[in-house]
């Protein structure tokens, strides 16, 4: 199967990098709910940024695309799959009711995410390697490890096209282009025998597509949900509504958590299975150090005992 990726990153409590890997076979599905959702929660902003979130109607479009994502990470039909929610409508018969709009998938959409996180951002990495080095490798080291462990023999992956949304930001800082070249022949030659490149491969960054570019958003959306659920209480405020509302979106993807929390083994029987992973690096005593992420995602005692969170 054939997947492009959409990558973002997110320099805020330390570093990060998301992977979303879609497949070309269920792209359309997931592009036409992505779309009707933007038409439900009335949002008609160009581009949707989990950052910059601020109106009724962008939370409201958020937290549909997150609880679409979730469902779209489904990869295997047992029984009827897990619903989404589009949005809220107007009830006919009576005004002032709203009611939600909920769907199914028809088939599993099959998409896979990966999330690699830099616990000290990028400082622990050798001064000998300028700003942009160090995204580039710690972009790689992260695609290539979710790619080993959400593909196998019995499913390998082809990768198509790889599209970033911060090729004009890195060219602005950095004064010089992210070397998609060097990043494909690494990845090319790293990549274990499950794992390839598309003859027509390419990174792409400027001038993609309206479509791409939405899902270049539901990455940024997925990304800036799975970082601020990790935020510990003191950096919270129960009081913020914004907060409160980036807290809905955050628990949209609270059934998930909990499955890889519970361990690769228990996920097998799960139509779920290998949808992805949630990765912590640093550099300790001159090695690459690794742990889940996922253990600090809402659940922890801390987050419970702030009263934002219910693990429920």
């Amino acid at each position: 199967m054939v997947y492009d990726i959409y990558h973002d990153e997110s320099k805020q409590e330390s570093y990060w990098h998301v992977f979303l890997f879609v497949p070309r076979d269920t792209r359309a599905d997931l592009l036409r709910y992505l779309v009707e959702a933007r038409h439900l929660n009335s949002y008609n902003g160009d581009r949707l940024n989990f950052k910059n979130l601020r109106s009724n109607s962008s939370f409201s479009c958020a937290k549909s695309w997150i609880s679409i994502l979730a469902a779209a990470l489904q990869q295997v039909e047992k029984g009827q799959l897990e619903p989404f929610i589009l949005g809220r409508v107007r009830a006919n018969r009576n005004p002032s009711s709203i009611c939600g709009v909920f769907e199914r998938f028809s088939t599993p959409p099959k998409c896979k995410i990966g999330v690699f996180h830099l616990e000290n951002g990028l400082r622990d990495m050798s001064v000998f390697l300028d700003g942009l080095s160090k995204i580039e490798t710690t972009f790689r080291m992260g695609l290539q490890g979710a790619a080993h462990y959400l593909f196998s023999e019995s499913e390998p992956l082809e990768i198509g096209k790889i599209f970033l949304d911060r090729e004009v930001h890195y060219r602005i800082e950095y004064r010089r282009e992210f070397d998609k070249s060097k990043i494909l022949n690494r990845l090319s030659t790293n990549f274990r025998q499950y794992c390839s490149l598309h003859p027509d491969c390419e990174i792409m960054g400027e001038g993609v597509g309206s479509d791409d570019n939405i899902l270049l958003d539901l990455a940024d959306v997925a990304l800036g949900a799975i970082r601020f659920a990790t935020l510990t209480p003191c950096q919270l405020s129960y009081e913020d509504a914004k907060q409160r509302k980036r807290v809905e979106i955050c628990k949209m993807l609270f059934p998930l958590v909990k499955k890889l929390r519970d361990g690769h083994a228990r996920m097998q029987n799960s139509r779920f299975v290998n949808f992805g992973t949630f990765s912590s690096a640093k550099i300790e005593d001159a090695t690459w150090q690794f742990k889940d992420l996922s253990h600090r995602y809402l659940f922890s005692p801390a987050h419970e005992s702030f009263g934002l969170f219910e693990a429920n």
